[in-house]
């Protein structure tokens, strides 16, 4: 059985350029018609056995082929590739390369001589992307310009919600109740309530201050929303 696979780092990179030379590869080289393309959108560092990869893998069966776009796209360290290489030997299947025009395992000595040397420029890529990616990032730095994420607690989906959220906990709903009826987690609805101060008055609160009363936080909170 033909497979093909075909990862991408980021939602912008094409995956149908990719399953197009996946299918023109299989039909110049009269390989069977490729029964199934897995896909996937995950980072090369990522270890291949953790990703979608690693699961065709286990399935192979005595004969069958991978069809891959390119090596880089199966990994992008030699240890990486070589492990590829022996567990899809160890199937007796193998993966074809459709941009190198090559095969994992190689079908000699030169064939994995020149599959070490493509690996090798491919870890070499991705050392230098890397180190690129640090000397902007410390450019940026020495201007002034501050990285990371901004302070404070950010958009969030619940933002148009939010006097609906101070209403109904002042209603005394549940955080799950509330949760489920915005169609998020209680954890995310929790995580908003802390971020955003939205949190009732505790009876220790009030104890404290006898002059403050329940929900008088909250009943804040909900005139600063009719103000805006």
């Amino acid at each position: 059985m033909t497979f093909g696979y075909a990862r991408v780092s980021t939602v912008k990179q094409d995956e149908r350029h990719y399953r197009d030379a996946i299918n023109a590869y299989a039909a110049s080289h009269n390989l069977e018609p490729v029964a199934e393309i897995i896909e996937e959108t995950v980072t090369g560092k990522k270890h291949w056995s953790k990703r979608k990869l690693g699961a065709l893998v286990d399935r192979l069966q005595p004969g069958d082929v991978v069809i891959a776009p390119e090596m880089s796209r199966l990994g992008r360290t030699i240890h990486q590739l070589t492990d590829i290489g022996e567990a899809v030997k160890e199937k007796g299947a193998v993966i074809h390369l459709a941009k190198e025009n090559r095969t994992i395992p190689g079908q000699n000595p030169a064939d994995e001589f020149f599959n070490n040397v493509m690996a090798s420029f491919a870890q070499f890529e991705l050392q230098m992307l890397s180190e690129r990616t640090k000397e902007a990032l410390a450019a940026k730095k020495a201007k002034g310009i501050k990285l990371g994420r901004p302070k404070g607690p950010g958009k969030s989906k619940l933002d148009g919600s939010r006097a609906e959220i101070v209403r109904r906990l002042e209603d005394g709903v549940t955080q799950k109740r509330i949760a489920e009826d915005l169609g998020v987690s209680t954890v995310h609805l929790s995580n908003y309530i802390k971020k955003n101060d939205l949190q009732l008055l505790t009876k220790e609160d009030i104890k404290r201050n006898p002059k403050i009363r329940p929900g008088d936080i909250i009943i804040q909170e909900v005139m600063k929303e009719n103000e805006t």
